[in-house]
């Protein structure tokens, strides 16, 4: 199969880091974060698939340590993403896990961009991962001085689409969504030790009740009198569901 022409502009342009820098001084703290991020995806779409070919673009953030991780990174979730035909959604939360057997989690690991240019190439690296419809993705890491939050990973039904052009625009694009994270939810390459994630149709029966174990954690809390605000229960939930998930996958044997 023929290789795609690159056609797309290769420079993020000048006025839209105005326009990010612009909303990101502007808006409240509650919205900044998800009102940017879908700023970001939505240009880096009209701009990587002009023509709509069929993408998907999600950026998937470290999970913060837990007390039984040892203070160590031991997964990625996907956050937020936004998509055209066959994949087709506007700004969206996504939820599924993901680790050492993912696309994101080599990119994580060892904080550089990748490249998957075909099926079989997905198939034979990341078959875990690999779905209907998608012939080549890419991801690239979100780093800030060093250290590392995530990355942003892309999704084409082109097959060949990341060639080293729309990879570097790409990058752009990831050290934008950069802007978006405070300093201290980075954090060093050497503290990344991803485990191995069980399949999106395993994690989905542990995201059913969210919002009840959510409310749960915090009447817990507030019974203990330490009260503790949504978004904190959220993430004391989040590190169990990554707790569960790890014990259903086989791990790799470590000699240990």
């Amino acid at each position: 199969m023929a290789l795609v022409v690159e056609d797309s502009p290769k420079e993020v342009p000048a006025s839209f880091y105005a326009q990010v820098l612009n909303a990101l001084a502007d808006l409240p703290q509650v919205v900044r974060f998800a009102s940017v991020c879908d700023l970001i995806l939505q240009q880096a779409l009209e701009q990587l698939d002009p023509n709509r070919v069929g993408m998907e673009i999600t950026i998937a953030r470290c999970m913060p340590p837990s007390p039984l991780s040892g203070n160590m990174i031991r997964s990625l979730r996907e956050d937020l993403g936004r998509g055209t035909h066959p994949w087709e959604r506007e700004l969206t939360e996504k939820t599924m896990f993901l680790g050492a057997e993912a696309l994101a989690g080599y990119v994580v690991t060892f904080g550089r961009a990748r490249a998957i240019q075909n099926h079989e190439e997905g198939q034979l690296w990341f078959p875990a991962h690999w779905v209907e419809g998608e012939e080549s993705a890419a991801a690239c890491p979100i780093l800030r001085g060093g250290r590392i939050v995530g990355c942003l990973l892309i999704s084409c039904t082109e097959p060949n689409y990341f060639l080293p052009s729309r990879l570097t625009l790409l990058q752009n694009y990831a050290n934008l969504v950069m802007l978006t994270f405070e300093r201290e939810e980075f954090y060093a390459l050497d503290c990344v030790a991803l485990r191995i994630m069980p399949s999106y149709e395993v994690q989905l029966s542990h995201f059913a009740n969210f919002k009840r174990r959510v409310s749960d954690t915090m009447v817990q809390a507030l019974r203990n009198r330490q009260p503790i605000t949504v978004l904190q229960a959220e993430q004391l939930v989040w590190q169990q569901i990554e707790e569960e998930l790890i014990q259903l996958a086989p791990q790799p044997d470590t000699g240990a």
